[in-house]
């Protein structure tokens, strides 16, 4: 097996599509050398605004949470900055509301 060696540096600014029709804004990118590789772990960076809000839902992957910085409640059970929720692809947890400063996960 080949082994590719590879590095990327950019700014999350950089990484599209940028802001949402909720309100809140998004950046992502794939794990990898090549962005349309869909196989690749994707990775996002969320910046909610105060008091931003959505119903309960669902993901069909896998998903990990990591708070940045401000607080999101969900259900009821709020997170702050270290803050790290699991979920596997098709639970439903909800619904989110974001802190009085926002969030940033």
């Amino acid at each position: 097996m080949d082994v590719v060696h590879w590095h990327r540096a950019f700014n999350w600014t950089e990484a599209g599509p940028g802001l949402l029709t909720s309100g809140a804004e998004a950046h992502m990118y794939r794990i990898g050398p090549d962005d349309a590789d869909e196989r690749a772990p994707l990775v996002v960076k969320m910046s909610f605004p105060a008091g931003w809000a959505t119903a309960a839902h669902t993901h069909t992957d896998d998903y990990t949470e990591i708070i940045l910085a401000g607080e999101i409640t969900v259900g009821r059970t709020t997170y702050g900055p270290g803050d790290v929720r699991v979920a596997h692809g098709g639970t439903g947890y909800g619904p989110l509301r974001a802190g009085p400063d926002g969030c940033e996960a």
